[in-house]
């Protein structure tokens, strides 16, 4: 491994965490303001949740949500990271969705564990 692979490597992964940053600014933005604390899904290992991964694309002062597949979770606080992780088109940029039946709607999940309603 050369050094300037790994410096680029570094580079790579400042600018995949500022630009989750910057995406976690955005859906804050978007999300409902009154969102409270969502229940917890699922987290037992015999009862696992199916979750939608979307990546966010920018599109001038709006965003648009993209499914680019499925994983199984068993804690939300995860769901995103896992999307990203196992998902090569997520590119560090996607959320984790399921649904949530105590509710009715959507409930996604950012990179920071953040909770929210699908917008």
């Amino acid at each position: 491994m050369t050094m300037e692979f790994s410096t680029q490597s570094r580079r790579a992964g400042v600018r995949g965490f500022l630009h989750c940053m910057g995406l976690a600014s955005l859906l804050a933005l978007g999300a409902a303001s009154n969102a409270q604390a969502w229940e917890e899904w699922e987290d037992e290992a015999d009862n696992p949740i199916q979750a939608q991964c979307y990546r966010v694309e920018r599109w001038g002062d709006g965003y648009n949500l993209e499914q680019v597949g499925s994983v199984t979770v068993h804690s939300n606080q995860q769901a995103a990271l896992i999307c990203n992780n196992v998902e090569y088109a997520c590119r560090g940029r996607c959320i984790a969705c399921a649904h949530d039946y105590d509710y009715y709607e959507d409930i996604c999940v950012d990179m920071s564990g953040r909770q929210f309603v699908k917008p």
